[in-house]
């Protein structure tokens, strides 16, 4: 994994990685398309290098909540092994990364407060 702020050097250190490996994204921006510049996206060339998942897949008024990404993930990670590459996960949104290790959270409610809630006018 590579994590760190947009602009941290995150690109430069992919463009030296071999060709065995593949980068799925964690950056909860560059998954839009036509966001690229706002959003430090890999350029063409740098996809083709090193190919990049979850990058550039959605629209930007398209609804697409943290579990789809997960979903998404997984499915990239499992597609990359397929082929005999290594998944590498860059980006800075660790609510992503979250997400991806350990699915939803739980929600802990107190029951007396729900009925409370429940019961009101």
């Amino acid at each position: 994994m590579l994590a760190g702020a947009t602009g941290s050097g995150k690109t430069e250190l992919v463009e030296e990685l071999g060709e065995e490996f593949e980068v799925i994204s964690l950056d909860s921006r560059q998954i839009y398309r036509e966001l690229e510049i706002g959003t430090a996206a890999p350029d063409a060339a740098l996809r083709k290098k090193v190919p990049h998942h979850l990058v550039g897949i959605i629209d930007p008024d398209e609804s697409f909540t943290a579990m789809d990404y997960r979903q998404a993930a997984l499915r990239a990670i499992e597609s990359v092994i397929r082929s005999n590459h290594i998944p590498i996960l860059v980006g800075g949104a660790g609510f992503y990364l979250r997400m991806l290790r350990t699915g939803p959270f739980q929600s802990h409610t107190d029951p007396e407060k729900e009925a409370l809630v429940r019961n009101m006018d």
